[in-house]
């Protein structure tokens, strides 16, 4: 194995992934580590019994795909294995809004900075909408809820990449008439990372997000009244405050100095020349939808100026 590289990347999501391939196609000798095995469409997680779930302490037990962190108030779930989130991540791949760069950002980070990697993006993964007759019955679902609402105008048929998609458990059983209603929004983005005896812990204080997240929930509930259902939501919410996510976003913020973030605009390290970040831990605050894309194009952006630089 050689021992001699221009380029060490730590994890193969999309920040990694993309990259690696981006300075290889440059050139560059290029190492990637990961943790977790490599899967194949053959051995994805079908049923209750298969590796689902990933053990950081002792993944010579369980190897699965999706690792838990449980925090108070906030559970991230994220994916394990070569491929990182992408292989959990429900091959939803949409960009930003343009507002949402208005503010949080450093100034070179735009939506127009961003359109031709968003662009590349979406041809490299072969993104694309799926057509109305191959739509599942819960997307039928979700459009009459929002037309019944008066909100059909406002119902978009989301691009996806065409991978293979894990199937929701739902599907077979005693809960094949469940609908889980899941959603994403802008909250106050406010959690903060430390270390505790050598780990990583989350303080997320819900009382910021509260009303942002109390109107998902009553949207979700009239959603579910409209189209014949009986709205459930989680005690986990109602009685303790608590959510979950598959979309972890900061901890290395982007920003303008060391004082409010950790990368600068080109996802390099203040202070640590040739030490980068390109995953979602450099996002700066809530996208309001699925992070992927947005992911991709800044790490695009930013492979692209580490060749244009020679770094």
């Amino acid at each position: 194995m050689p021992s001699d590289f221009d380029a060490i990347v730590i994890g193969s999501g999309f920040g990694g992934a993309i990259c690696s391939a981006r300075l290889a196609e440059a050139g560059y000798r290029v190492l990637i580590l990961e943790r977790g095995r490599r899967w194949d469409v053959k051995d994805f997680p079908r049923k209750p019994d298969d590796a689902w779930t990933w053990d950081h302490d002792h993944p010579e037990r369980k190897h699965g795909w999706f690792d838990f962190r449980v925090f108070p108030n906030m559970t991230v779930v994220q994916g394990a294995g070569v491929g990182g989130g992408s292989l959990v991540y429900a091959n939803i791949s949409v960009p930003a809004n343009e507002d949402t760069f208005a503010n949080g950002w450093p100034s070179p980070i735009t939506f127009g900075e961003l359109q031709p990697h968003y662009e590349r993006v979406g041809r490299t993964m072969n993104v694309t909408a799926v057509p109305e007759p191959q739509w599942p019955a819960r997307t039928r679902l979700l459009k009459e809820a929002a037309e019944k609402l008066g909100y059909g105008d406002r119902f978009r048929r989301l691009e996806r990449a065409l991978i293979a998609t894990v199937r929701l458990l739902f599907s077979n059983g005693v809960l094949a008439n469940v609908m889980p209603w899941f959603a994403q929004s802008r909250d106050a983005a406010d959690g903060v990372l430390s270390l505790k005896h050598g780990r990583l812990f989350l303080k997320w204080d819900a009382r910021a997000s509260k009303p942002t997240i109390d109107a998902v929930v009553a949207m979700h509930q009239q959603m579910a009244l409209r189209t014949g259902g009986l709205p459930l939501t989680p005690l986990t919410w109602t009685a303790c405050s608590d959510l979950i996510t598959p979309h972890p976003l900061g901890g290395c913020n982007m920003a303008v100095s060391a004082d409010t973030g950790v990368v600068d605009h080109k996802g390099e390290v203040f202070g640590y020349r040739n030490l980068y970040v390109a995953d979602g831990a450099i996002v700066p605050k809530a996208l309001g939808l699925n992070p992927s894309r947005t992911i991709g194009a800044l790490a695009e952006r930013i492979a692209s100026l580490i060749v244009a630089e020679q770094r």
